[in-house]
């Protein structure tokens, strides 16, 4: 995961599975900022049990993960 230690690359044919499934929540998550609603609450749905449990373990440090935890906490923020 060495490519991906710094920043968040398109995808390509190197990446997993997982860092795909990653990459997609990430950007989804972005995009609901952008969205102009009354009520800010988004659901995000996925199989990838390994990503989910990614999220929820605190030592586990890979690029993308913290990026969604960074978006979260933004978007936490501004509730």
């Amino acid at each position: 995961m060495s490519c991906m230690s710094h920043s968040v690359l398109p995808y390509t044919h190197t990446h997993t599975h997982n860092q795909a499934e990653q990459l997609a929540i990430l950007k989804a998550l972005q995009h609901t900022v952008n969205i102009h609603a009354a009520v800010k609450t988004a659901t995000v749905y996925t199989d990838r049990r390994i990503t989910l449990d990614s999220l929820k373990n605190n030592g586990i440090h890979g690029a993308l993960v913290e990026k969604i935890r960074q978006q979260l906490m933004e978007m936490k923020k501004m509730q």
